[in-house]
């Protein structure tokens, strides 16, 4: 388990993509792109409104500046790996791009970060020696981050997790953290 600044990466077993790329052929040198964002958007749209403004993005009813970016992102088909292959990406481990579980009241976080985690797995059984994932975690409720990072990397076979900067003003040092950073020591 490692951690370090702003982003901040927490791995738990990156041996196992390592191998996983390792499998694949075709390539003569193995890349591990690590953090590659992915959307779903159909969950994502669960995100109060109010809670994705004052994070910063634009209201969810604005058209898009960048369309093409959003469909790549939501894309888990053969695109995604014409453009690994074309920039000699052997192996990617995905995380969530956008508003997600950190900004959710935290009655819904738990729910809507285990679903985001599911709806990763599925796209990864679908291709398990190009990509994995890194877990989606509702940081405002840190005992429940760390359940669903257990599960994550014990049923699902996930990384570890990917924590982007604070959460409600907090850093990861901040005591109320100790049961997710505990849980990531532990796997």
């Amino acid at each position: 388990v490692g951690v370090t600044p702003h982003p901040c990466f927490i791995r738990a077993g990156l041996d196992r993509a390592a191998r996983a790329a390792g499998e694949l052929g075709g390539f003569d040198m193995r890349i591990v792109a690590l953090e590659e964002h992915y959307t779903l958007p159909a969950i994502q749209a669960r995100v109060p409104r109010d809670a994705v403004i004052k994070r910063g993005y634009p209201p969810p009813e604005a058209p898009s500046v960048r369309p093409q970016i959003d469909a790549q992102l939501a894309d888990f088909g053969e695109e995604r790996f014409r453009l690994m292959d074309e920039s000699g990406i052997s192996f990617q481990v995905l995380a969530p791009s956008g508003p997600g579980a950190d900004i959710m009241p935290a009655a819904d976080a738990p729910a809507f970060a285990r679903d985001m985690n599911d709806g990763l797995n599925e796209q990864i059984k679908k291709r398990p020696t190009r990509l994995a994932g890194f877990a989606h975690l509702p940081l405002g409720v840190p005992a429940e981050a760390a359940k669903e990072l257990e599960r994550c990397v014990q049923k699902l076979g996930f990384l570890g997790s990917m924590v982007n900067g604070t959460t409600d003003g907090k850093f990861l040092d901040d005591p109320g953290f100790e049961p997710l950073l505990a849980a990531h020591e532990q796997l």
